[in-house]
C-alpha cells in the first residue's frame, strides 16, 4: 500500500506503508544480527539472490515478521532465541471489536461504549505509523467502506499468521469461483522432478449453526 503520492518504478519500495519494512525481506533492505542489507536480485553475487541455492529465494523477498532478527545460526557466532508463536494478539481484538462496532453502530457511534470503529481502526493505524490519514477519514462517514477498510487492515495486520482462511468462512466471504493451484510433485520419485500439477478447486461456504 503507497501512503501518499503515487507509484515510482524506479524507487518501488519507497512511500510504503511502514508494515512492508517490518514483514518482508525485499532488496536491499536491512536484516540480521548484523544488520547488512540483503540483496535478493538475480545477479546479486550472494546466496540471497533469487534461486542461487536450493534454500534461496524463489521470489526476491523473505519473510521477516515473527522471525527473531537478533538470534543467528553462522558458524562462527551462534546466537540462541526463543521463538513464541502467539495465539491470539491484542490487534485480533480490537479488529473483532472494531468490526463489530461498525455493523452495530456505524464507523463513528460507540453504541454507549469507550470506543467506535473509527477510534479503534484511527489507534491501530497510526501506530503502523500512517498520519494523516485521509482514507480513513473517507471511510468514516460510511459504515460499507469502513468495513473494506477493517477487512484490508486485518489482511495487513494478520498477515502471515494463519487467520485469514478462518476469518474468510465465518464471515462468508469466499468466493465459489474455481481457482487454480499449481504444486509441485514430490522430488523422490526422480522421473517427475521439477514437475508441477494443476488442481482446480472451488471453495464452498457453509453455514455456521447457532448454539
Amino acid at each position: 500500500m503507497m501512503i501518499g503520492g503515487s507509484f515510482v518504478e524506479s524507487k518501488p519500495y519507497e512511500g510504503r506503508d511502514a508494515r512492508f519494512a517490518q514483514y518482508i525481506i525485499y532488496n536491499g533492505s536491512k536484516a540480521g544480527v548484523t544488520d547488512k542489507p540483503v540483496m535478493t536480485g538475480s545477479q546479486s553475487g550472494t546466496d540471497d539472490g533469487i534461486n542461487v541455492k536450493e534454500t534461496s529465494t524463489r521470489t526476491g523477498y523473505y519473510m521477516k515478521k515473527r522471525t527473531r532478527q537478533d538470534a543467528s545460526n553462522n558458524p562462527s557466532g551462534v546466537v540462541k532465541k526463543i521463538h513464541y508463536n502467539p495465539r491470539m494478539r491484542y490487534t485480533e481484538i480490537y479488529l473483532a471489536y472494531a468490526e463489530a462496532a461498525n455493523e452495530a453502530y456505524g464507523p463513528t457511534n460507540t453504541g454507549g461504549h469507550s470506543y467506535s470503529a473509527y477510534d479503534v481502526m484511527k489507534a491501530l493505524r497510526s501506530r503502523a505509523g500512517i498520519k494523516n490519514d485521509a482514507y480513513l477519514e473517507e471511510c468514516k462517514g460510511n459504515q460499507e467502506k469502513m468495513q473494506q477498510l477493517i477487512r484490508n487492515e486485518r489482511r495487513l495486520e494478520l498477515c502471515f499468521e494463519g487467520f485469514r482462511f478462518g476469518i474468510y468462512v465465518v464471515g462468508k466471504h469466499l468466493s465459489t469461483k474455481p481457482f487454480v493451484v499449481m504444486t509441485p510433485l514430490p522430488e523422490r520419485n526422480l522421473m517427475w522432478k521439477n514437475v508441477s500439477i494443476k488442481i482446480i478447486c472451488t471453495m464452498v461456504p457453509y453455514r455456521i449453526a447457532k448454539l
